[in-house]
């Protein structure tokens, strides 16, 4: 955002935005803020000559194409703040100055984070008190989009019950992985990459790619859609857990996959998917 924004600054590029299509002059802006008109004055002269505002020949004053993108950003970024703030149980006359403080000082990155959380606040929110539910309840808590998704492979079948144990496929793929989601109906989306692995025929190292790959839905596997070296398969399979403690839920699926360096030495997996959002 650009260095030497005030509060005042900002409320001004949001309050003509909201004015578009009627006359804005100092006078009225002045009026609407209330704010000494001398100091409206000197902060439209500096949007001015940063080009946020442009005036006609009659003074009167609009935003230009930049100001109106950096409304909507401020607007953005205050909204979000405010409800993040207020959702972590600041008093609301404390959260709309601070937000204003966060909307024009904190990074990028932080606006990720809070976006991100109060994204999964809201959802859980939408998801009330459920403790499970299926892939596609969750997705139809979810506004149409894509969203990176963090996600493991556990071991499917092993001996010892009480170990939780990566899988082979955890090498095999990029993280984070995508969920795409549109008209209420998700595809989890996951990249292959090219992996190590010692041969189940000696104590050396195969390599390979991920070739194939099949989904558990109804009690039988199906094979998972491909592109390249993306694999997809419906959401709807995934069976979800709410973490009633934290902001987060994860869902697991069952899938089976094979790698080009051939069964004899990188048999077919059978793994647990779990993805965390």
């Amino acid at each position: 955002m650009p260095e030497g924004m005030s509060a005042l600054k900002v409320r001004i590029l949001i309050c003509l935005m909201g004015m578009m299509g009627r006359s804005s002059t100092v006078t009225h802006l002045a009026s609407i803020l209330n704010v000494a008109k001398s100091t409206v004055s000197r902060a439209v002269d500096w949007c001015e000559n940063y080009g946020m505002l442009e005036r006609d020949e009659g003074r009167e004053i609009c935003l230009t194409a930049y100001g109106l993108r950096l409304a909507n950003e401020y607007e953005r970024r205050l909204e979000m703040s405010r409800d993040w703030l207020i959702s972590e149980g600041v008093l609301n006359q404390t959260a709309e100055a601070d937000a204003m403080k966060l909307s024009m000082d904190v990074s990028e990155q932080t606006v990720a984070v809070i976006e991100k959380t109060m994204r999964h606040r809201v959802i859980k929110q939408r998801l009330g008190n459920e403790l499970q539910f299926s892939g596609r309840r969750f997705c139809e808590a979810l506004e149409d989009g894509t969203y990176p998704i963090a996600f493991v492979f556990y071991r499917c079948g092993c001996k010892d019950r009480c170990t939780i144990s990566p899988s082979m496929a955890n090498e095999g793929f990029e993280n984070p992985g995508q969920l795409i989601v549109k008209n209420k109906s998700g595809v989890v989306v996951l990249k292959a990459k090219p992996l190590e692995h010692v041969s189940t025929q000696g104590a050396f190292k195969i390599s390979g790619i991920l070739q194939t790959m099949k989904y558990l839905d109804g009690g039988r596997f199906k094979d998972a859609g491909k592109e390249g070296n993306n694999f997809y398969f419906p959401a709807a399979v995934l069976e979800f857990l709410n973490v009633s403690s934290s902001n987060f839920v994860e869902g697991s699926a069952i899938l089976k996959v094979t790698c080009s360096a051939g069964q004899l030495h990188m048999p077919e997996s059978k793994t647990i998917f779990t993805m965390f959002f």
